[in-house]
């Protein structure tokens, strides 16, 4: 689907219907990206036992549950049904302990591929972990023998967030809104002038002197030079703000917030120059 859409994007002559088919290839991408991250996810959970815990290993973040608070593993009750809303699929049974996760108990914690009634119940003193191991008579069995074995170190019940997941990015809002934002204004402009450009005249005024008298005239594809130089803008500023974030993180505001106003700036600038060049 999101090949066809893109055959007939780059087949279409620039107006209105290109934007349309670009939105919606868009679109497809983002869901796409967004399928694939959960697939990802789901291959990502895994688990193993040691003598001192269980480990459960989940989009690269790893739960330690010590043996030692581990109280029964059992098959869960038939009755437990546990799924995420709809717009997580296919992550269904899935309720990692993660931030942001406000719909599930705060003592029941889903790591599994398959219905809740399906799972094992791992119940430890405040709370209960559901598993879906491929072999479930196997893991029963492993527990059973790594606790006969006795701990040899204690451990203490943890969670250790992926590398990934510390990044300054996706803890500093105001920095996640100044790139989003710069980002999809300057797609806008981009749309702005590939809706614009059937309108447009053959040559059109690029350039005004002090009189207001035009002084530079080309033909109407000089227009996407406009989007072209604040995207490279934006992107030059993100490029320096992401590196003197560590360093001076008011100075990657501030780059951040002017790859913005480029945008903003340039979308003025598009919208005088399509009013003169019909």
């Amino acid at each position: 689907m999101i090949l066809l859409v893109l055959a007939l994007l780059i087949r279409t002559p620039l107006g209105p219907p290109t934007v349309l088919l670009g939105v919606i290839w868009g679109l497809g991408v983002l869901v796409l990206g967004i399928l694939l991250y959960r697939l990802w996810q789901m291959r990502s959970l895994d688990y193993w036992l040691d003598r001192d815990a269980m480990h459960i290993l989940w989009s690269g973040d790893e739960l330690y549950i010590p043996m030692s608070s581990i109280k029964r593993i059992e098959a869960a009750s038939p009755r437990l049904s546990i799924q995420n809303p709809w717009w997580a699929w296919p992550v269904r049974w899935v309720h990692p302990r993660t931030p942001g996760v406000s719909w599930m108990s705060p003592r029941l914690f889903a790591y599994a591929t398959r219905p809740a009634s399906e799972c094992l119940a791992v119940t430890t003193g405040g709370a209960t972990y559901l598993v879906s191991p491929a072999n479930p008579d196997a893991f029963l069995a492993a527990f059973a023998s790594r606790q006969a074995m006795g701990a040899q170190r204690q451990v203490y019940e943890d969670v250790i967030p992926a590398s990934w997941r510390e990044h300054w990015l996706w803890s500093d809002r105001i920095a996640r809104f100044l790139l989003a934002a710069g980002l999809l204004l300057g797609l806008m402009l981009l749309g702005y002038c590939i809706w614009s450009y059937p309108d447009l005249s053959a040559m059109m005024p690029l350039h005004f002197d002090a009189a207001g008298v035009v002084d530079r005239i080309s033909p109407r594809r000089a227009l996407f030079l406009l989007p072209a130089i604040t995207l490279l803008m934006w992107f030059l500023n993100v490029a320096i703000g992401y590196v003197l974030y560590e360093y001076e993180r008011l100075a990657t505001y501030l780059l951040f917030g002017n790859g913005l106003a480029l945008q903003l700036a340039g979308l003025y600038v598009a919208r005088s120059l399509v009013h003169f060049g019909v």
